[in-house]
């Protein structure tokens, strides 16, 4: 009977039953994450996009009108905005640097991430323009 347990044994070790399904488990997995991962990554590449399509459209906003309030700027902002805008913050200030006046404009979005992850953070995308005012840019 020793032999004939001895011979299972043997068997057992060199047998392929399952290596098909352990590989599929392992490189399924990868798979999927690197799926998810790549749809993530194209989701904030579109949310920025529309948001520095957005800061571009009140940038425009303060070339054409110097003198525009920043609750108009940030209500350009939303308007040009496709996203959730109400996740969307906004920043409308002014700056000066040597001698010359600036109008600023910060947007940052939390990017809730569709993906589980380790972190409970979130991916803030951040877009900020800088427009001359003031003074006759052409010459």
């Amino acid at each position: 009977m020793k032999v004939s347990y001895l011979k299972k044994a043997s068997r057992i070790g060199r047998s392929d039953d399952g290596g098909v399904a352990i590989e599929f488990a392992i490189i399924g997995t990868l798979l999927v994450f690197g799926s998810i991962a790549t749809l993530e990554l194209g989701r904030a590449l579109y949310l920025r996009g529309e948001m520095a399509y957005a800061a571009d459209v009140a940038e425009r906003q303060v070339m054409m009108n110097p003198e525009i309030s920043d609750s108009a700027v940030a209500n350009a902002v939303r308007s040009a905005f496709r996203g959730n805008a109400e996740l969307l913050t906004i920043e409308v200030g002014e700056e000066t640097i040597d001698g010359l006046k600036f109008r600023t404009l910060a947007l940052n979005y939390p990017m809730l991430l569709v993906a589980p992850t380790l972190s409970s953070r979130d991916l803030g995308l951040d877009v900020a323009r800088r427009t001359p005012i003031g003074a006759d840019i052409g010459s």
